[in-house]
């Protein structure tokens, strides 16, 4: 997900910075183009306006709340994987942070579609591989799997 939201904040003119733990997805986002790139430590605090929360990881709660500026916008992409630890709700309070869940769905299917169709998210740069449903054992041992660089497994569902 947070490979598609770089895509369409580019497409408005966001200037994109994207922070991940995997070197192979931070080069990803370069070549799809992120201004910057950083590991989770890098990234300079007090810095984004808008912050896209887009892995779902656990521990990502001080580090969204330390490179958020002042009245900066934090926006959760999806369910994150369980409880966020350690949110500093003081950080919301005294910056002036706000957080807004979003949600996708069948419903934002045909706005997609059409984002793809004008080249503004661009899937190809983001699939690592086509496997028929038959492999789907392999399927689930890639997505697993890190230094995949691009994250999405599909499965052709043709041979069913």
């Amino acid at each position: 997900l947070g490979l598609i939201v770089l895509q369409i904040a580019q497409s408005i003119g966001a200037n994109v910075s994207v922070i991940g733990v995997d070197e192979d997805t931070l080069n990803t986002a370069k070549k799809l183009g992120a201004a910057h790139v950083y590991h989770p430590d890098q990234a300079p605090s007090n810095t984004f306006d808008v912050v896209y929360e887009a892995s779902g990881a656990s521990q990502i709660g001080p580090l969204i709340t330390r490179i958020a500026a002042n009245c900066a916008r934090i926006m959760q992409i999806g369910i994150p994987s369980g409880p966020v630890n350690n949110i500093s709700f003081g950080d919301f309070v005294t910056k002036g942070l706000s957080l807004e869940g979003i949600l996708g769905g069948v419903h934002l299917m045909p706005r997609t579609l059409e984002l793809i169709s004008k080249g503004v998210i661009k899937p190809k740069e983001m699939v690592h591989a086509i496997l028929p449903i038959s492999q789907i054992s392999e399927a689930f041992e890639l997505v697993s799997a890190t230094g995949r660089g691009k994250p999405k497994i599909l499965l052709d569902m043709k041979t069913l």
